[in-house]
């Protein structure tokens, strides 16, 4: 949707992170849906992830943002029951 100075901006447009998380949620549900187990979708998006960052950033970024994710893993940045407790 284009905008004029009339109408009010579609705030998906302007959120590609948002809008990518929607529909990246919106196909593991429907994977969950078809039976496909919570385990082997994480796996497989990960692996696709790291592919994706390896050809964009190459190996040697990817790997450092990878250590960053790790030790943000380690954290507990990603800990579901703690956010939800929180």
């Amino acid at each position: 949707m284009s905008n004029t100075i009339d109408s009010h901006p579609d705030p998906e447009e302007d959120n590609p992170k948002r809008v990518a998380a929607q529909l990246i949620s919106a196909a593991w549900r429907e994977a969950v849906v078809k039976g496909v187990a919570n385990e082997l979708i994480a796996s497989t998006a990960l692996s696709a992830a790291v592919a994706s960052l390896v050809k964009t950033y190459g190996r040697e970024t990817a790997a450092r943002m990878l250590e960053r994710l790790a030790e943000a893993i380690r954290s507990g940045k990603f800990d579901y029951e703690a956010k939800s407790d929180e």
